[in-house]
Formats: C-alpha cells, sequence, structure tokens
C-alpha cells in the first residue's frame, strides 16, 4: 500500500513540475495572463525584402517628373508617354510592373534589368472614355531598398475633337421601289482640313442597297457650328430594292484626327409592306425572329403568320429566294381567307433535330441568318425575315 501511495505522489509531483516549467516557458502567470509566444515554427509573418547581393540599386526618375499632363486628348484616342528610370546606384536595379486598377497600364519596360549609371523607358499607355478632367497612376515595382514602388502620374481632361449631327439615321416608311435619302453632319474643332480616310458599311448582307457620298463643308455651312473649324457632310441613299420591313445598318468612319479615331453611325428603318409578320417571339421593331439558344437533339419551330392588306392578296405569290442557309427549313402555307376581308399565309421556320451545331446570334461569332421571300408585289418584291439561333450539340 505505500509503495501504491509513493507512486501517485511521484506521477502527481511530475505533472506539477512540468505544466509549470511549460507555463513559464511560454511566459505564463499564474491568473492565466502573459503572452504565448509560439516561435518562427508556428507564425508566418510578413517576409523581409530580398536580400541585395553587393552594393544596392537607388532608382531616380528623370527630372524627377512622376507627372505627366497629356493636356486635353480626345475621348477613345490612345495616348502613351515614356518616362525615364536611371539607375545612380552601385548594383543591378530590377524594375516590373505592378498591379492597377485605372484604365491606364504600364505597357512597356524597355530594359527590366538596368545596370549602375544606365536608364531604361517606362511606357504607359492610356484610353480616356469618359468626358472630362482625369488623374490617374501606374505603378512600377524595384528593388531599390530606400524605393520599393514607384508611383507614376498621367493627368489632363478629355475632350471631344469633333461631333456628329445626327448620332442617328433614321428612315420612316420607306418605298421598296424609290430611293431615299438621308444627310449627317461631322464638325471638327481640332483640323482645318478634316477628311474620311475610309468607311465601310457593317451589314455585309444589305450593303449593296447602302451608298454613302461625301462632301467638305463650305465656310457658310461651318457656321452654323460655333467653334468648328472644318467639317463633311454625308449623304447617304438607300437604292430601290431593300426588302420589305425594318432594316438595320451601321457605317464605319475613321477621319484624319490624332490617333485616326474610328466611329459608327447607325442607321434604322423600316421598308413598307403590304404583308405584315405576326407571331410568337417575333420583335417587328427589328425584323428578327428569336429562336435563342436551340438543342440539336430537341430542334425549334416558330409558326407564324403573313397578315395582307386586301389590295396584296389577290397579287401575291410567295415563294423563297435561293436556297435557305442551313439547317434553317421553312414552310409556306396556303393563303387562308378571313372575315371580312383579312387574309392570312402561314409561315413556319423551323431548325430541325440533329442540326449541325451553328451559330447566328449576330455577334462576332455569327451574323443573323436570313430567309428571304419573293413576294411577286411590285411594291414590295422581296420581304426579309432574320432569325437570331445558336444550335448546341
Amino acid at each position: 500500500m505505500r509503495i501504491l501511495i509513493v507512486v501517485a505522489v511521484s506521477i502527481f509531483l511530475g505533472l506539477t513540475l512540468g505544466l509549470g516549467a511549460t507555463v513559464f516557458e511560454l511566459g505564463l502567470r499564474p491568473d492565466g495572463s502573459g503572452r504565448i509566444e509560439l516561435g518562427p515554427a508556428h507564425v508566418a509573418p510578413t517576409p523581409p525584402p530580398p536580400a541585395i547581393q553587393g552594393p544596392p540599386p537607388k532608382a531616380v526618375v528623370e527630372g524627377g517628373q512622376l507627372e505627366f499632363n497629356f493636356g486635353k486628348a480626345d475621348k477613345g484616342t490612345p495616348q502613351h508617354h515614356d518616362f525615364v528610370i536611371r539607375n545612380v546606384g552601385k548594383g543591378t536595379l530590377v524594375l516590373e510592373k505592378g498591379e492597377t486598377s485605372c484604365s491606364c497600364t504600364v505597357s512597356e519596360i524597355e530594359h527590366p534589368e538596368v545596370p549602375p549609371g544606365g536608364s531604361t523607358k517606362v511606357t504607359i499607355e492610356w484610353k480616356g472614355k469618359a468626358m472630362g478632367p482625369f488623374r490617374n497612376s501606374a505603378p512600377v515595382l524595384t528593388n531599390d531598398p530606400d524605393q520599393r514602388r514607384i508611383d507614376l502620374f498621367i493627368a489632363g481632361e478629355i475632350v471631344s475633337t469633333y461631333r456628329v449631327e445626327p448620332e442617328k439615321l433614321v428612315f420612316t416608311s420607306i418605298s421598296s421601289k424609290k430611293s431615299a435619302t438621308q444627310t449627317a453632319r461631322i464638325y471638327s474643332f481640332a483640323t482645318t482640313d478634316l477628311a474620311v480616310l475610309r468607311h465601310e458599311f457593317s451589314g455585309a448582307s444589305t450593303a449593296a442597297w447602302f451608298d454613302l457620298a461625301i462632301e467638305k463643308m463650305s465656310a457658310d455651312e461651318l457656321k452654323q457650328e460655333v467653334g468648328a473649324k472644318s467639317g463633311c457632310i454625308l449623304r447617304l441613299t438607300i437604292k430601290p430594292g431593300l426588302p420589305a420591313g425594318p432594316f438595320a445598318q451601321t457605317i464605319r468612319l475613321q477621319f484624319n484626327l490624332p490617333g485616326d479615331p474610328e466611329i459608327e453611325l447607325p442607321v434604322e428603318g423600316k421598308v413598307n409592306s403590304p404583308i405584315e409578320v405576326v407571331g410568337p417571339n417575333w420583335e417587328p421593331e427589328r425584323g428578327i425572329l428569336m429562336l435563342g439558344e436551340v438543342r440539336a437533339s430537341d430542334g425549334a419551330k416558330a409558326d407564324l403568320f403573313l397578315l395582307l392588306r386586301e389590295v396584296a392578296q389577290d397579287k401575291v405569290n410567295l415563294r423563297l429566294t435561293g436556297p435557305t442557309l442551313e439547317p434553317l427549313k421553312v414552310t409556306i402555307g396556303k393563303l387562308e381567307k378571313l372575315p371580312p376581308s383579312a387574309a392570312r399565309i402561314p409561315l413556319t421556320i423551323e431548325v430541325p433535330r440533329g442540326a449541325r451545331a451553328v451559330n447566328h446570334l449576330g455577334n462576332d461569332q455569327g451574323k443573323l441568318a436570313r430567309v428571304i421571300l419573293d413576294t411577286g408585289l411590285p411594291d414590295a418584291p422581296q420581304l426579309q425575315i432574320l432569325v437570331r439561333y445558336v444550335v448546341k450539340e
């Protein structure tokens, strides 16, 4: 029995002494206060700057110029400026791009490693999107122990060096048998010799019906815009024969202004027709049938109707013009008389099951599909239906 008591006391004393040593080592007081230092093996402190072997470099921006003011710059025109950083230290200077949250970027560091006595260009590129004054920065990181980050600033004011009036050309209720013309004016506040370097129509499928004539403004015409130094007149003519229904086009123009800016002039309108398209997923304002995303295994179908005015009912003779763009299938039904004097023709546009993968969403990957119908009507010989869809496997 005495042996058991002795063993128990020994275990108790051992635990007590061990706990006391641990408390002492950790710096705890009996009341539980004090600091616990777990040591570097358990803590992840912020790493110190990397050690530089040999003598340190020293980065200096030439002329002490940390900011460059562009003055007035045109909206959307790319700008750039070269800062020069010199190494006046005795070690190799290492530079790299820092993260930036603004629209300006350090586009290029000519020499990321600069020897003692050397220098390098740091190019900052920037394009203004919002009108008004601006001031942005772009950081450059260095291994200079006294200057680990250099913030370079650009400033200025974004202005418009030209103006287009109107900003959109709209043709309303034009006839397919006659031409129609609209005029736009471009005023320049930056140059006395504004010129259009090139132009193109983005909608290739209907570009053949559009003609653009460009002429210089006279001195009297320039007086209509205060501050204008020169200008051009754009005369857009739609030729006869454009398919009936809504249409949209865009003119892309490039000028001889700083940065050769390119603008887009939207064009929209409607060619009159005695035929009206109606049905689900049909957008009459744009003349587009919206089929959306179609699974190849399911296919898709839209049932439309062509409503005919009374004057067209005895003359209409619908048929497809040329082959339909695959995989679309178009079915034209028979004319149906509706009391008291209306009539309609069913029109089914279908993506069959098992169709191949295509993209006709009207974006960079694929243009809108077009269905062109000959009507047999002298005043509106063709009817266009655009179809927006994509087929996925």
